[in-house]
C-alpha cells in the first residue's frame, strides 16, 4: 500500500511546450486496447483520450510520442516509415502495461433520424443474447442483455459503429424496405441476428 500511495504521490512529467501540436495529427485515431476502443482526438493545440464510454482526458507531451495524463497514465505511441501511429502502449499508474494496435478509422455520416426508426427493435444473437435497438431524439443506441447501451453511429443508412468497441452492425432489409435481421462484425466474427420485434 505505501508503494501505490508513493507511486500517485510522484511528481507529474514535465509538459515539453517544444512539440508542435500539429504533430499529434499523426496519433489521432481509434485503437483497440483489451477489446475496447481508445480514442485519440486533437482539438487545436490540445490532446485528448478516451477510453469506451469513459469521459475523455487531456493528454500531455513529453516527446512528440510520449503522454501523459493527470491521473498518471503514460502512453507511448510507435509511428510507422511515413510517420502514422500504428500502435500505442499505455502505462497505467498502477505500473501495469497494455499494448493497443490502431483499427480503421469510420466517418461518421449524416443521415435523416427519420431511418432510426425502421431499426428499432429485438434481434435475436442466439443463447439467450438479444440486441435491443432504440432511438432517442436524433441518436440510436443498441443494448446487448447484460450490457451497458451505448449509442451507435451511421456509417451509412444500414451501416452503423460503435465508437466504445470495434464492432459494427449492417441492417438487413427485404424488398418492401422492411428491417429483418442485423450482421453483427466483431474481432473477426460475423453473427446473423434476425429482428424477432
Amino acid at each position: 500500500m505505501d508503494i501505490y500511495l508513493a507511486d500517485r504521490l510522484a511528481p507529474l512529467p514535465t509538459v515539453n511546450t517544444k512539440v508542435s501540436p500539429k504533430s499529434y495529427d499523426a496519433l489521432t485515431g481509434r485503437y483497440d486496447l483489451l477489446g475496447g476502443i481508445l480514442t485519440i482526438s486533437r482539438r487545436g493545440p490540445h490532446l485528448f483520450a478516451q477510453f469506451g464510454g469513459q469521459p475523455e482526458a487531456e493528454i500531455f507531451p513529453t516527446s512528440d510520442t510520449e503522454f501523459f495524463s493527470k491521473a498518471g497514465a503514460q502512453i507511448t505511441f510507435v509511428k510507422d516509415s511515413s510517420g502514422q501511429a500504428v500502435r500505442l502502449s499505455v502505462r497505467t499508474y498502477d505500473g501495469n502495461e497494455l499494448n493497443a494496435l490502431r483499427v480503421k478509422d469510420i466517418a461518421e455520416a449524416k443521415v435523416d433520424p427519420a431511418v432510426y426508426d425502421r431499426l428499432v427493435g429485438k434481434y435475436d444473437y442466439g443463447n439467450g443474447a438479444v440486441l435491443t435497438v432504440t432511438r432517442e431524439g436524433n441518436h440510436v443506441f443498441a443494448q446487448l442483455t447484460g450490457q451497458r447501451k451505448f449509442e451507435i453511429f451511421p456509417e451509412s443508412e444500414t451501416e452503423y459503429f460503435w465508437k466504445v468497441v470495434d464492432a459494427q452492425v449492417t441492417f438487413v432489409k427485404d424488398a418492401a424496405g422492411k428491417v429483418t435481421k442485423a450482421i453483427h462484425h466483431q474481432g473477426g466474427q460475423t453473427i446473423d441476428a434476425p429482428k424477432i420485434q
